[in-house]
């Protein structure tokens, strides 16, 4: 057991020198396939981002094709999709709004279904889901960073990405 107390547990800036700066065109970090990103009933997801422009599609800056990806949206709203029972491996827009050129810390955690998102530490949303993440595109199984591989190909990233992390809680 661990136990943890007097931690301050805000956001901290993320340094700038040390982000990866995506173009929007055809930017993207690829991590090929490996067990410890599938996950079935638990994973949060975290990154700080710092978009540098809305664009006429999503800006996905974490993607995991056929099983778990976030994003904004043209409107600069966090939105996410699981292959799961509810919603369903579709875009769900949580209404959060993440502001172009500054920093901003953005979770999502999914635990057995209930999916709570967080924008610099503070729940924006939590959706009541339903059932196990599945692959409903089992032969793209790398993680991507700023962009995806499956249609619509691309909806690359336009900003800054740093401290990217995939958790299994």
């Amino acid at each position: 057991m661990v136990t943890v107390s007097g931690v301050n547990d805000a956001p901290i800036a993320a340094d700038d020198r040390l982000a990866l700066d995506f173009d929007g065109v055809d930017d993207f970090v690829q991590i090929s396939s490996n067990p410890l990103f599938e996950v079935t009933t638990h994973v949060t997801m975290e990154a700080w981002i710092n978009p540098d422009a809305s664009t006429n599609s999503r800006q996905i800056f974490i993607n995991k094709e056929g099983e778990y990806e976030v994003a904004l949206d043209p409107n600069g709203h966090i939105q996410w999709a699981f292959a799961n029972a509810d919603p369903g491996w579709a875009w769900h827009d949580t209404g959060v709004v993440v502001p172009l050129h500054s920093w901003s810390h953005i979770a999502i955690s999914y635990d057995n279904g209930v999916i709570t998102t967080y924008l610099n530490g503070v729940v924006g949303e939590v959706y009541n889901g339903s059932g196990a993440i599945g692959d409903n595109h089992p032969a793209l199984d790398e993680l991507r960073i700023g962009g995806r591989t499956n249609a619509p190909v691309g909806q690359y990233f336009d900003g800054r990405i740093n401290e990217v992390q995939v958790w299994n809680v």
